[in-house]
């Protein structure tokens, strides 16, 4: 099996053409539209379309304010499916805004979802959208971690993380002490956005034990469709 491995496309987010420096559109709605189309068509271009390639994409498919604006009949599953194609295998690991997109779409089929049942799960959701596998954890493949937010590995481990969530930053030595949950991402959402960050953000650095907490930074390789001009890595197993 061939993989093929991306993350972090977020499909219908206008904000993200900042804040992930997506340099060749502009921050209206219509870019963003063409910005999911591009995608995917890049996508099927450089991703063999072939029964034994598995695409993999490590969370955060759709998010954004413009979601609001489509139709539960269409653009999710075409951008799926264009994805898939005839042949590949399209598998995800849910990453955080995945998960919030069930709310979206429980919206849609059942109007107003608060006061009614649903039978929906995250996993349900993508799977009907048309992936064949849909993880809720990472997935190990090999001596390869898959997940959406980095994992702490020790310095001696002999596992590698390919990981998505952190758009075009890398994970570095000390990301999971003082920057643990990725503090520098949070930084520059809050300060694109014009909001002061949270009272609550910064925190006692002495409570952590951090010298345990230093990581190689050679075990991790981002993913995120933002992390380099090729978009999408292949692995050697």
């Amino acid at each position: 099996m061939r993989h093929f491995i991306t993350s972090d496309l977020h499909f219908f987010h206008t904000r993200i053409i900042k804040y992930a420096e997506r340099t060749d559109y502009q921050e209206t709605d219509e870019d963003c539209l063409r910005m999911n189309q591009d995608i995917v068509k890049f996508i099927d271009k450089n991703v063999p379309d072939e029964e034994d390639v598995i695409l993999w994409n490590l969370g955060d498919v759709f998010y954004g304010p413009l979601i609001n604006k489509q139709s539960p009949d269409w653009p999710f599953f075409e951008l799926v499916n264009k994805m898939r194609g005839k042949h590949r295998t399209l598998n995800l690991v849910l990453g955080n805004h995945d998960k919030q997109f069930k709310t979206f779409w429980c919206k849609l089929e059942l109007g107003d979802f608060w006061s009614r049942p649903n039978t929906w799960t995250d996993e349900s959701v993508f799977k009907f959208l048309g992936f064949d596998n849909v993880y809720a954890y990472p997935v190990l493949l090999s001596n390869m971690i898959l997940s959406h937010e980095p994992v702490r590995l020790s310095q001696n481990s002999t596992f590698i993380n390919i990981h998505g969530h952190t758009h075009q930053m890398f994970v570095d030595n000390d990301y999971f002490t003082w920057k643990i949950e990725n503090h520098d991402m949070v930084k520059k959402a809050y300060k694109d956005s014009d909001r002061g960050l949270p009272d609550n953000f910064d925190f006692d650095e002495k409570h952590f034990e951090w010298e345990t907490r230093l990581v190689d930074r050679h075990k991790y390789i981002n993913a995120c469709w933002d992390a380099s001009p090729h978009h999408i890595i292949e692995v050697d197993l």
